[in-house]
């Protein structure tokens, strides 16, 4: 009786071992049909599959070798991305710099104006004219000059101005935000004086020119000093003949 026993409790241990090595601890499984199995009992690793109650077994390159269609089972290893969940003890306030917070401030012009007093300038003559732009911190202080006939006087992006002809001409200057001065400038033909002519040629015509040109400052001296002895002597005589 006890040879019996022995007999029946040696058979259930090998029908248990042989269990578990045909179907690896045929025991719950997850979503995927398979299981866990931590100590490799199977010996097909530490995670196989019972699809349908099947013998242990793994899905090479995600098919199930029992499965008549062919469905890609999920992989254990992908577990589902979670959201951190942010730590209450930390910051939450904290901001970091984007690219456009750490852009240089950008500084309008708010006006410009002409450096200049001069109203009047002779055809020939040339000036140079100056801008004061505001503020003085402006970001883009750059400025255009223009004229509003460049016939009469003309002028190049550093402020000079070349006159050509009599007229009145407008010089302006623009920003590139738009801000804008301007000044009248009158180019006049430059006339010389009448009376200055008339006095030099006078001169020229009463300096002795129709003297012979051996002629001299002693001569003439001479000749007045001859004059008078001349006409002292014809005196006397004409006295002496009336007595």
């Amino acid at each position: 009786m006890k040879n019996s026993k022995k007999i029946i409790i040696v058979g259930f241990i090998f029908l248990t071992f042989l269990c578990n090595n045909l179907y690896a601890h045929n025991g719950r499984t997850d979503s995927s049909g398979g299981h866990k199995d931590n100590k490799n009992v199977s010996g097909l690793g530490s995670y196989h599959y019972h699809c349908g109650g099947n013998p242990a077994h793994l899905h090479t390159n995600g098919v199930c070798p029992y499965s008549t269609s062919q469905n890609i089972s999920k992989p254990v290893s992908e577990t589902p991305k979670t959201t951190p969940v942010p730590n209450p003890k930390q910051n939450t306030n904290t901001t970091t710099n984007s690219a456009e917070d750490v852009k240089p401030k950008v500084v309008e012009v708010t006006s410009v104006e002409i450096n200049s007093n001069v109203r009047s300038v002779n055809v020939g003559e040339s000036i140079t004219l100056t801008a004061n732009v505001l503020p003085s911190n402006a970001t883009d202080k750059k400025i255009i000059w223009n004229s509003s006939d460049e016939s009469i006087a003309a002028i190049d992006n550093t402020g000079k101005v070349v006159t050509k002809k009599a007229g009145i001409v407008n010089i302006t200057v623009n920003t590139s935000n738009g801000k804008e001065d301007s000044i009248k400038i009158e180019v006049k033909e430059e006339v010389k004086d009448d009376l200055e002519n008339i006095v030099t040629t006078n001169v020229s015509k009463n300096n002795y020119s129709e003297l012979p040109e051996n002629t001299n400052e002693d001569n003439i001296s001479t000749g007045i000093v001859g004059a008078i002895v001349v006409g002292i002597v014809g005196l006397f005589g004409f006295s002496k003949l009336r007595k």
